[in-house]
Protein backbone atom coordinates (compact mmCIF):
# COMPACT_ATOMS: atom_id res chain seq x y z
CA UNK A 1 0.00 0.00 0.00
CA UNK A 2 1.22 3.54 -0.55
CA UNK A 3 1.84 5.53 2.65
CA UNK A 4 0.83 9.34 2.33
CA UNK A 5 0.35 11.68 4.66
CA UNK A 6 -1.24 15.10 5.29
CA UNK A 7 -1.19 17.76 8.21
CA UNK A 8 -4.84 19.04 9.54
CA UNK A 9 -4.31 22.11 12.44
CA UNK A 10 -0.86 20.83 12.89
CA UNK A 11 -1.65 17.12 13.56
CA UNK A 12 0.23 14.94 10.56
CA UNK A 13 -1.65 12.07 9.82
CA UNK A 14 -0.95 9.22 7.32
CA UNK A 15 -2.55 7.15 5.45
CA UNK A 16 -2.05 4.44 2.95
CA UNK A 17 -3.99 3.51 -0.27
CA UNK A 18 -4.82 0.50 -2.59
CA UNK A 19 -6.86 -0.48 -5.46
CA UNK A 20 -9.53 1.57 -7.41
CA UNK A 21 -13.02 1.74 -7.62
CA UNK A 22 -16.36 3.43 -7.71
CA UNK A 23 -17.12 3.03 -4.06
CA UNK A 24 -14.57 4.34 -1.56
CA UNK A 25 -13.54 2.20 1.46
CA UNK A 26 -12.04 3.72 4.72
CA UNK A 27 -10.39 1.29 7.32
CA UNK A 28 -10.06 2.74 10.79
CA UNK A 29 -8.05 0.36 12.98
CA UNK A 30 -8.50 -0.64 16.74
CA UNK A 31 -6.00 -0.12 19.90
CA UNK A 32 -2.58 -1.25 19.44
CA UNK A 33 -3.03 -1.55 15.62
CA UNK A 34 -2.20 1.02 13.12
CA UNK A 35 -3.07 1.10 9.46
CA UNK A 36 -0.88 -1.69 8.61
CA UNK A 37 -2.47 -3.90 10.88
CA UNK A 38 -5.75 -5.49 8.29
CA UNK A 39 -4.16 -8.47 7.09
CA UNK A 40 -4.83 -9.21 3.66
CA UNK A 41 -8.16 -6.95 3.81
CA UNK A 42 -6.91 -4.27 1.79
CA UNK A 43 -5.46 -6.08 -0.73
CA UNK A 44 -8.23 -8.27 -1.25
CA UNK A 45 -11.22 -5.45 -1.24
CA UNK A 46 -8.74 -3.29 -3.56
CA UNK A 47 -9.55 -5.81 -6.34
CA UNK A 48 -12.62 -4.04 -6.55
CA UNK A 49 -12.68 -0.96 -4.57
CA UNK A 50 -10.08 2.02 -3.19
CA UNK A 51 -9.58 1.57 0.28
CA UNK A 52 -7.80 4.02 2.34
CA UNK A 53 -6.13 3.27 6.09
CA UNK A 54 -5.45 5.22 8.44
CA UNK A 55 -3.44 5.69 11.27
CA UNK A 56 -5.11 7.55 14.00
CA UNK A 57 -3.32 10.48 15.77
CA UNK A 58 -0.73 8.36 18.20
CA UNK A 59 -0.06 5.43 16.19
CA UNK A 60 1.73 4.36 13.41
CA UNK A 61 3.39 7.22 11.78
CA UNK A 62 1.25 9.96 12.52
CA UNK A 63 1.92 12.50 15.15
CA UNK A 64 1.58 11.85 18.17
CA UNK A 65 0.33 15.10 20.42
CA UNK A 66 0.06 15.17 24.11
CA UNK A 67 -3.44 15.52 24.18
CA UNK A 68 -6.86 14.69 21.99
CA UNK A 69 -7.13 11.59 22.63
CA UNK A 70 -10.89 11.35 22.89
CA UNK A 71 -13.70 10.37 20.33
CA UNK A 72 -14.73 13.77 19.58
CA UNK A 73 -11.09 14.90 18.21
CA UNK A 74 -10.38 11.29 16.86
CA UNK A 75 -13.80 11.63 14.54
CA UNK A 76 -12.92 15.11 13.55
CA UNK A 77 -9.28 13.45 12.55
CA UNK A 78 -11.20 10.94 10.21
CA UNK A 79 -13.85 13.51 8.95
CA UNK A 80 -10.66 15.85 8.06
CA UNK A 81 -9.20 13.10 6.15
CA UNK A 82 -11.93 12.02 4.13
CA UNK A 83 -12.90 15.65 3.21
CA UNK A 84 -8.90 16.39 2.12
CA UNK A 85 -8.84 13.05 -0.18
CA UNK A 86 -12.46 14.11 -1.66
CA UNK A 87 -13.69 10.08 -1.23
CA UNK A 88 -17.09 9.63 -2.49
CA UNK A 89 -19.25 8.66 0.23
CA UNK A 90 -17.15 5.99 1.51
CA UNK A 91 -17.97 3.06 3.73
CA UNK A 92 -16.42 3.01 6.77
CA UNK A 93 -14.95 -0.24 8.34
CA UNK A 94 -13.85 -0.36 11.89
CA UNK A 95 -13.02 -2.53 14.70
CA UNK A 96 -13.05 -1.93 18.12
CA UNK A 97 -11.87 1.74 18.90
CA UNK A 98 -12.17 2.37 15.02
CA UNK A 99 -15.87 0.82 14.81
CA UNK A 100 -17.01 2.92 17.59
CA UNK A 101 -15.53 6.14 15.55
CA UNK A 102 -16.87 5.21 12.65
CA UNK A 103 -20.53 4.94 14.01
CA UNK A 104 -19.89 8.70 15.94
CA UNK A 105 -18.47 9.77 12.51
CA UNK A 106 -21.93 8.93 11.04
CA UNK A 107 -24.04 10.48 13.42
CA UNK A 108 -21.64 13.83 13.32
CA UNK A 109 -21.66 13.82 9.66
CA UNK A 110 -24.89 12.41 8.34
CA UNK A 111 -24.07 13.22 4.83
CA UNK A 112 -20.20 11.77 4.43
CA UNK A 113 -20.30 8.07 4.68
CA UNK A 114 -22.28 5.68 2.47
CA UNK A 115 -22.17 3.25 5.26
CA UNK A 116 -20.35 1.63 8.46
CA UNK A 117 -19.06 -1.65 9.27
CA UNK A 118 -18.65 -2.48 12.92
CA UNK A 119 -16.57 -5.02 14.47
CA UNK A 120 -17.07 -5.61 17.50
CA UNK A 121 -17.37 -1.44 18.80
CA UNK A 122 -17.21 -0.68 22.36
CA UNK A 123 -20.59 -0.83 22.88
CA UNK A 124 -20.92 -1.31 26.80
CA UNK A 125 -22.03 0.91 29.79
CA UNK A 126 -19.44 3.84 30.28
CA UNK A 127 -17.15 2.89 34.05
CA UNK A 128 -17.02 4.91 36.80
CA UNK A 129 -14.08 7.38 36.39
CA UNK A 130 -11.91 5.27 39.20
CA UNK A 131 -12.52 2.04 37.46
CA UNK A 132 -11.54 3.42 34.15
CA UNK A 133 -8.18 5.38 36.18
CA UNK A 134 -7.32 1.74 37.66
CA UNK A 135 -7.89 0.37 33.82
CA UNK A 136 -5.74 2.89 31.94
CA UNK A 137 -2.99 2.76 34.53
CA UNK A 138 -2.59 -0.99 34.07
CA UNK A 139 -3.01 -0.50 30.26
CA UNK A 140 -0.16 1.66 30.14
CA UNK A 141 1.99 0.23 32.31
CA UNK A 142 1.98 -3.18 30.75
CA UNK A 143 2.54 -1.89 26.98
CA UNK A 144 5.48 0.72 28.57
CA UNK A 145 7.61 -2.60 29.91
CA UNK A 146 6.61 -4.30 26.48
CA UNK A 147 7.77 -0.99 24.31
CA UNK A 148 11.47 -1.95 26.10
CA UNK A 149 11.58 -5.57 24.50
CA UNK A 150 12.65 -6.41 21.47
CA UNK A 151 10.33 -6.91 18.18
CA UNK A 152 11.48 -10.87 18.80
CA UNK A 153 10.35 -10.81 22.45
CA UNK A 154 6.61 -8.87 21.15
CA UNK A 155 5.38 -11.17 18.69
CA UNK A 156 6.14 -14.36 20.86
CA UNK A 157 3.98 -12.55 23.94
CA UNK A 158 1.13 -11.90 21.04
CA UNK A 159 1.83 -15.43 19.75
CA UNK A 160 0.96 -16.83 23.46
CA UNK A 161 -1.64 -14.73 23.57
CA UNK A 162 -3.16 -15.47 20.31
CA UNK A 163 -1.96 -18.34 18.90
CA UNK A 164 -4.61 -18.66 16.44
CA UNK A 165 -3.62 -15.27 14.34
CA UNK A 166 -2.15 -15.74 11.55
CA UNK A 167 1.63 -14.02 10.86
CA UNK A 168 -0.19 -11.34 7.89
CA UNK A 169 -2.12 -10.04 11.44
CA UNK A 170 0.80 -10.51 14.22
CA UNK A 171 3.78 -9.09 12.79
CA UNK A 172 2.21 -5.76 11.85
CA UNK A 173 0.91 -5.88 15.24
CA UNK A 174 4.04 -6.34 17.20
CA UNK A 175 5.60 -3.83 14.78
CA UNK A 176 2.40 -1.29 15.95
CA UNK A 177 2.78 -1.51 19.75
CA UNK A 178 5.81 0.06 19.18
CA UNK A 179 5.08 3.06 17.45
CA UNK A 180 2.15 3.86 19.43
CA UNK A 181 1.98 6.62 22.03
CA UNK A 182 0.94 5.46 25.62
CA UNK A 183 -0.99 8.95 25.60
CA UNK A 184 -3.72 6.92 23.45
CA UNK A 185 -5.21 5.05 25.90
CA UNK A 186 -6.69 8.14 27.25
CA UNK A 187 -8.92 7.50 24.58
CA UNK A 188 -10.79 4.64 26.70
CA UNK A 189 -12.20 7.81 28.68
CA UNK A 190 -14.92 8.77 26.13
CA UNK A 191 -14.96 5.57 23.60
CA UNK A 192 -18.16 4.68 25.18
CA UNK A 193 -19.91 7.10 26.22
CA UNK A 194 -21.50 8.45 22.92
CA UNK A 195 -23.06 5.31 21.01
CA UNK A 196 -26.19 5.26 22.22
CA UNK A 197 -26.91 8.79 20.96
CA UNK A 198 -25.34 8.25 18.13
CA UNK A 199 -27.53 5.36 16.72
CA UNK A 200 -30.50 7.08 17.39
CA UNK A 201 -29.15 9.33 14.42
CA UNK A 202 -27.14 7.98 12.49
CA UNK A 203 -28.59 7.28 9.09
CA UNK A 204 -26.64 5.41 6.42
CA UNK A 205 -26.78 1.94 6.22
CA UNK A 206 -24.64 -0.16 8.78
CA UNK A 207 -23.62 -3.65 9.49
CA UNK A 208 -22.37 -4.68 12.94
CA UNK A 209 -20.00 -8.20 13.84
CA UNK A 210 -20.17 -9.72 17.03
CA UNK A 211 -18.88 -12.51 18.46
CA UNK A 212 -18.65 -14.74 21.70
CA UNK A 213 -18.39 -12.95 24.58
CA UNK A 214 -16.72 -15.83 26.42
CA UNK A 215 -13.94 -15.45 24.36
CA UNK A 216 -13.52 -12.08 24.69
CA UNK A 217 -15.96 -10.22 22.54
CA UNK A 218 -17.46 -6.70 23.81
CA UNK A 219 -20.84 -6.50 21.71
CA UNK A 220 -23.01 -9.54 23.37
CA UNK A 221 -26.46 -10.74 21.36
CA UNK A 222 -29.09 -8.64 24.18
CA UNK A 223 -26.71 -5.47 23.62
CA UNK A 224 -26.80 -6.47 19.33
CA UNK A 225 -30.30 -6.73 19.59
CA UNK A 226 -30.86 -3.34 21.55
CA UNK A 227 -28.81 -1.71 18.43
CA UNK A 228 -30.76 -2.87 16.07
CA UNK A 229 -34.38 -1.85 17.82
CA UNK A 230 -32.81 1.48 18.12
CA UNK A 231 -31.26 1.74 14.72
CA UNK A 232 -33.26 0.14 12.11
CA UNK A 233 -30.56 0.61 9.79
CA UNK A 234 -28.40 -1.89 11.70
CA UNK A 235 -28.21 -5.19 10.25
CA UNK A 236 -25.87 -8.00 12.43
CA UNK A 237 -24.17 -11.27 11.60
CA UNK A 238 -22.71 -13.62 14.60
CA UNK A 239 -19.48 -15.26 14.09
CA UNK A 240 -19.31 -18.13 15.67
CA UNK A 241 -15.70 -18.99 17.84
CA UNK A 242 -14.08 -15.60 17.64
CA UNK A 243 -13.30 -13.43 20.54
CA UNK A 244 -12.89 -9.36 20.12
CA UNK A 245 -10.22 -9.19 17.48
CA UNK A 246 -12.91 -11.10 15.28
CA UNK A 247 -11.16 -10.26 11.67
CA UNK A 248 -8.05 -11.59 13.04
CA UNK A 249 -9.55 -14.83 14.14
CA UNK A 250 -12.24 -15.63 11.38
CA UNK A 251 -11.32 -13.78 8.75
CA UNK A 252 -12.36 -15.56 5.94
CA UNK A 253 -16.00 -15.46 7.43
CA UNK A 254 -15.72 -11.88 8.12
CA UNK A 255 -14.87 -10.82 4.52
CA UNK A 256 -17.74 -12.98 3.48
CA UNK A 257 -20.00 -10.67 5.16
CA UNK A 258 -18.51 -7.28 4.76
CA UNK A 259 -18.45 -7.91 1.10
CA UNK A 260 -22.04 -8.72 1.12
CA UNK A 261 -22.78 -5.91 2.76
CA UNK A 262 -20.70 -3.73 0.22
CA UNK A 263 -22.55 -5.39 -2.66
CA UNK A 264 -26.03 -4.26 -0.75
CA UNK A 265 -24.94 -0.91 -0.84
CA UNK A 266 -23.19 0.11 -3.99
Amino acid sequence: MKSSQFENQGIKINYYQTGEGLTDIFLQHGMYDDGLCWGNLPRDLGINYRVTSMDARGFGLSSKPDDGYNIETMTEDMAALIKHLNLNQPVVIGQSMGASLGCHLAAMYPDLLKGVVMIDPAFREPTSVDSKTEFLARRVSELGSQQDLSREEMISIIRSKHPDWPDEFVLPGADSRFRMSLNTFAIFNSIDTTWKEDLKIADCTMLLVTADVNLGAIVSKETAAYVRSVNANVQSVFISGAGHSIHKEKYAEVREAIENFLAEIK
